[in-house]
């Protein structure tokens, strides 16, 4: 999703968008079936935590240590899946805002071709939300 929404910075994305989408798709779908098998190895499917399922299947395996950096992973990784959803909201208001949906000030571009109102204006709505919604 984030390879699409960042297309209007590619250099030549007729040939390099394609490519990237499929070998995106090709990486993390190795990756989900490899880490699929090595779960369901560790720990009967019916018995796999819905909340934290390394970390759970390691701590019932005896392997505390690996327990405690996979969930130290799994609590590191969360904020950055949040910023790289957040990179591409000004492209996408810049987009809106070229097509008219929205106000035309998310598609002012500064002078060093950066999105900085929509940028600022994403970022403020992202903390709000941040800052009021249980997650």
């Amino acid at each position: 999703d984030e390879i699409c929404c960042m297309a209007g910075e590619a250099i030549n994305p007729r040939r390099n968008l394609p490519r990237a989408i499929l070998l995106t798709l090709a990486c993390v779908t190795t990756c989900y079936m490899v880490a699929s098998a090595v779960l369901v190895g560790m720990v009967p499917y019916y018995d796999i935590s819905t909340t934290s399922g390394f970390p759970d299947a390691f701590e019932r395996n005896g392997a505390t240590l690996a327990s405690q950096i996979s969930s130290f992973g799994e609590v590191l990784t969360l904020p950055i899946v949040v910023l790289v959803s957040l990179m591409a909201q000004p492209r996408l208001m810049y987009a809106l805002a070229c097509d008219g949906l929205v106000p035309a000030f998310f598609g002012e571009v500064d002078a060093n071709g950066s999105l900085t109102k929509g940028t600022l204006a994403s970022g403020a709505v992202m903390v709000l939300v941040a800052s009021f919604v249980p997650f």
